[in-house]
């Protein structure tokens, strides 16, 4: 009763701050008062109720915020019930200090419902009531908690011309006092949905939902002769007419406040888990969480809302609970740990430039790339003068990342001659994809180094054409060596 006392005094210091301000100004209307005087007052709702939306179900849900002004006698706050008892599709009804459910022909005296214990109903305070029948059981919840439950026999809602009607009967079980927020479906509501909603006002349709009166009409307490339509606020057009209702003063009439708060509709909001990511790079964190929840579980064991590391995909499972709703939720939150990509990067040179010669470095494995050079493309051009080591940063799909280096040596390449003239030799093409013509005069020693001093090639060779085959050796520059008749020169060779 905290949340709804609340509200009433919310309403009203609204009503006094107003008063304060200039004057006491009218108000629209939040409920209808209902009251049983020379003749009883009477909402008859749409026919099409009893006669179409509940023909053929076996679950019904009847809800309603209601504050009794008299607990004397049966006072009947909606249904469709008449002598003889087997016109009856269902009654929801105040009886005394308890309440009645009933659903079915209702065969007396083996009525096929439910009543809650004594003392359950209230003067002059607003009571959530919602009344449940699920095909086999009937329920009464009380502001959300559960009040009685009966076993009966199954029903299937048959056809029915008595129109269903709000605050009384074909027998004057008229109701007196305040009716708000009522609704009808034609399924079984769960205590997790009844709380979650019965604060506030469902707006537009729902699921199952047959009928939704708010009761937002009329000026409070005023003359409101001219409102005697009940709005359904369903695109089901279900309204009701308001009969023998006074439409003037505070009886009989629009009044305010209501159960809940005019056209507010903020539910409870249901459990949950949250998440910072799913998908994770090695080394990453993750912070899995819950959220309007009292009590929770996370198998694997791990601590809510704290970021931790997984070092594997691994999944979650999560249930969590809300003690004020009974709401729970099972999910399951998989976890991936995506692998991170494996980074190359490759220089056209691979053993050595001349100061003023091009390369290309190329980078692979990723599906995009960052140099330390700002590039971006994965194919670079580099001109370096001296020695340079470059770095690439690589990132695929998933965005995880890797870093790929190379050095690029890079030589003045001075003191090599072009030509071996002096010692009657040429080599040609140069540079060449690796195979080299070799022309001597003269008998001399050929030696093949490539750029960290290593030798590849020896032979001895006399005047006349040769062949020198480097296919099989790495693109680059090379040094070629000749001595004849003591005397030793170098070339250079650069193969493509």
């Amino acid at each position: 009763m905290r949340k709804i006392t609340k509200k009433i005094a919310v309403a009203f210091t609204a009503l006094f701050i107003t008063a304060g301000l200039t004057t006491i100004k009218a108000q629209t209307g939040a409920a209808l008062n209902i009251a049983s005087t020379a003749t009883a007052d009477a909402v008859v709702l749409n026919q099409a109720i009893s006669t179409n939306s509940l023909v053929g179900k076996t679950k019904i849900t009847v809800e309603a915020w209601v504050r009794p002004t008299t607990l004397a006698g049966n006072g009947c706050i909606v249904g469709n019930y008449t002598s003889p008892l087997n016109q009856l599709q269902f009654l929801f009804r105040r009886d005394g200090t308890q309440y009645l459910f009933l659903v079915g022909p209702g065969n007396a005296p083996a009525y096929m419902g439910v009543t809650t214990p004594v003392n359950t109903a209230t003067v002059n305070i607003w009571q959530h009531v919602a009344c449940v029948y699920d095909g086999t059981v009937t329920r009464v919840f009380i502001n959300g908690v559960l009040s009685a439950t009966n076993s009966i026999s199954s029903y299937t809602f048959a056809a029915n011309t008595n129109s269903i009607i709000i605050g009384t009967n074909s027998i004057n079980e008229s109701f007196n006092g305040d009716v708000d927020e009522l609704r009808i479906w034609n399924t079984n509501r769960s205590k997790c949905e009844i709380n979650t909603y019965m604060n506030c006002e469902i707006p537009g349709n729902a699921a199952n939902l047959i009928a939704n009166y708010h009761f937002n009409q009329g000026v409070a307490a005023a003359n409101n002769s001219t409102v005697t339509t009940l709005f359904d606020a369903t695109t089901n057009g279900y309204n009701g007419t308001l009969n023998n209702f006074a439409l003037t003063g505070a009886t009989g009439n629009w009044v305010t406040p209501g159960g809940v708060v005019s056209n507010f509709t903020t539910s409870i909001a249901t459990p949950g888990y949250t998440n910072t990511a799913l998908g994770i790079c090695p080394g990453g964190t993750v912070a899995l969480g819950s959220t309007n929840v009292t009590s929770f579980t996370w198998t694997p064991t791990l601590t809510n809302n704290t970021p931790f590391t997984p070092t594997a995909s691994t999944s979650y499972s999560f249930t969590g609970t809300n003690s004020v709703t009974t709401c729970s939720i099972s999910s399951v939150a998989n976890v991936t740990v995506n692998p991170n990509p494996t980074v190359t990067a490759v220089s056209s040179a691979t053993n050595l430039i001349c100061t003023g010669q091009t390369a290309t470095i190329t980078a692979g494995g990723a599906n995009s790339y960052v140099w330390n050079t700002t590039a971006t493309t994965a194919v670079v051009a580099i001109s370096p003068t001296v020695t340079t080591t470059y770095t690439v940063t690589g990132t695929n799909l998933n965005g995880c990342s890797n870093v790929a280096t190379v050095t690029q040596s890079v030589s003045a390449c001075t003191g090599i001659v072009n030509s071996l003239s002096e010692v009657n030799l040429e080599i040609y093409p140069n540079p060449s994809t690796g195979l080299f013509n070799i022309k001597s005069n003269s008998q001399m020693t050929i030696e093949v180094f490539d750029m960290l001093g290593s030798l590849i090639l020896e032979t001895d060779i006399n005047a006349g054409d040769y062949k020198l085959n480097l296919e099989e050796q790495n693109k680059g520059l090379y040094i070629v060596k000749c001595t004849s008749q003591g005397q030793v020169r170098s070339y250079r060779l650069i193969k493509e």
